[in-house]
């Protein structure tokens, strides 16, 4: 009869036991008859022999039973040696680490007990597999050495259950502890011990520590102590429940909290922080939701360079309100920025809308042309100003001016004299940027020494007048030349009426001289 096809060679059965693994382990093959012919869907005894020695002639063995496997219609058979019929010996006093071991397979066709020799094979993986009898677990114990090339690899426990870790001191380990559901990979200074890892956590890379239930630690030196917290990079902690840090020295502190870059820290609820090295100074109520408050910082850009250099480009607080800028920390406003802002011209010029009551857009301000900028309202453009420094508006200028408002009221005085003082000029502009045209003005230092309430000095020291302030002056100068006027016309008319009475008293006079005159010439006849 020819021999017996081997199909697949042994393998561990798939059952391990912590306390002593089963000495088991399955076989497949092909039966055939004497003439090759495939055993079908027949019961056939099969004999196994377990020997230390590759002769199938020595009376001396380690343990042999019996099987009655059914073959399929292709003739393949299955049985598990160390389930069959015991004959001889036990399998589970075979020390299978201390040497070579062989499986001598029999087969009888036909149920005579007539079993015809197969040969004998030597047992290459089984042996060290089935040595975890001698280990306490067979894939994480410290003195085991093999797993098995392609075979899924199935460690089992109950949390809170089985063997306490040993200390593993300093080293590079792999460690799976059912203890704690807890996965480890990498190399350690010590901190490796059941104190140390979290239920459920998983930490690979250099000292890594996932320290929270549900955490993760990933990378060189991270940390992850809160509840389903994760820090991955180098030197990254993770405080919060279910916060992340992530990059260089990136701490998440408060809960649900994110820190992603260099040196990045947050401190509360769901805040988030990117970048490098941003502001520290704000100090929360907590880190836990019930601690939110309004001005809380939710989001932060860090544009810092050190831990001596700390800086945000952008903080954003709970309440809505935006800062921009490294000033802006606490902004008081939906749009707080701390430096000058640029709208740029795309297809539209460049510009800001404000909505009225009724949210339509009611009001631009912004270029009205290139060389212009102003304010748009009620459907026209009302005032705007160009680039040589010219105003320009569409109805007047008004300005407050109700009694209510004012106080210490004093009279004007010396008006006319004062703005006879002043003299008048045609100019020209020395900056070429303003209107080069000929202007027409008075000079703010002559204004001054007359009128010093209607000059300003900036910080430059250049001087401005306020033309407007002029007015009042004008209307008093000319209240001024009014009364001296009435004045010149009423002594005028006295003048008149001395005159009229002159001139009557100079006609009678001359009446009177001529009839003086016709007299003494008729007396002298």
């Amino acid at each position: 009869m020819k021999q017996l096809l081997l199909v697949f060679s042994i393998f561990l059965f798939s059952h391990i036991s912590l306390a002593q693994a089963p000495v088991k382990f399955r076989f497949q093959g092909v039966a055939r008859d004497a003439t090759g012919k495939i055993i079908a869907s027949k019961s056939v005894g099969i004999r196994t022999t377990i020997r230390q020695n590759i002769s199938a002639d020595d009376p001396d063995f380690l343990a042999r039973e019996v099987h009655g496997p059914i073959t399929d219609a292709n003739g393949i058979f299955n049985i598990t040696i160390g389930d069959g019929i015991i004959k001889d010996g036990d399998m589970s006093t075979i020390s299978w680490q201390d040497g070579s071991y062989y499986l001598q397979l029999e087969l009888d066709v036909d149920g005579s007990f007539n079993y015809v020799n197969l040969g004998v094979t030597q047992m290459l993986s089984v042996p060290y597999a089935l040595h975890t009898k001698t280990a306490e677990q067979a894939v994480t114990a410290k003195t085991s050495d093999k797993w098995i090339d392609g075979a899924p690899i199935i460690q089992s426990g109950t949390l809170g259950g089985g063997k306490v870790l040993d200390f593993l001191g300093n080293g590079v380990n792999l460690l799976w502890y059912p203890h704690n559901a807890a996965f480890r990979a990498g190399s350690h200074t010590g901190q490796w011990t059941p104190e140390n890892l979290g239920n459920y956590s998983f930490a690979a890379g250099q000292n890594t520590l996932g320290l929270g239930t549900y955490s993760t630690a990933l990378g060189n030196n991270t940390k992850a102590q809160g509840i389903a917290s994760t820090a991955l990079g180098h030197f990254a902690n993770a405080f919060g429940v279910s916060s992340l840090a992530a990059g260089s020295s990136a701490e998440a502190n408060g809960d649900a909290s994110v820190s992603i870059g260099e040196a990045t820290v947050t401190k509360t609820f769901a805040g988030i922080a990117l970048g490098a090295y941003n502001n520290v100074q704000d100090n929360p109520e907590g880190s836990a939701k019930v601690n939110a408050k309004p001005t809380d910082r939710i989001f932060q850009i860090g544009n810092g360079l050190s831990s001596q250099s700390l800086s945000n480009a952008v903080t954003i607080l709970r309440n809505g309100n935006m800062g921009i800028g490294h000033d802006v920390l606490v902004p008081t406003h939906t749009l707080d920025i701390g430096a000058r802002a640029r709208i740029r011209h795309s297809a539209q010029s460049a510009g800001i809308y404000f909505d009225g009551s009724e949210i339509t857009q009611d009001a631009f301000v912004g270029m009205k042309q290139n060389d212009q900028v102003g304010f748009y309202l009620g459907g026209m453009w009302r005032l705007w100003v160009d680039k040589q420094g010219l105003g320009y508006v569409d109805s007047g200028i008004l300005q407050t001016s109700d009694r209510r408002l004012k106080r210490n009221f004093t009279s004007l005085s010396e008006s006319l004299s004062k703005l006879s003082a002043l003299q008048g000029y045609n100019y020209y502009w020395r900056d070429t940027l303003k209107d080069q045209t000929i202007q027409t003005g008075l000079i703010a230092q002559e204004v001054e020494t007359l009128f010093p309430e209607l000059v300003k000095t900036d910080d430059k020291g250049f001087k401005s007048v306020n033309y407007v302030g002029l007015v009042p002056h004008l209307i008093e100068a000319v209240k001024e030349l009014h009364q001296a006027n009435n004045k010149l016309e009423k002594e005028n008319k006295n003048m008149s009426s001395e005159n009229s009475k002159n001139s009557e008293a100079i006609k009678s006079l001359e009446a009177k001289l001529d009839q003086l005159l016709l007299n003494a010439a008729s007396a002298s006849k």
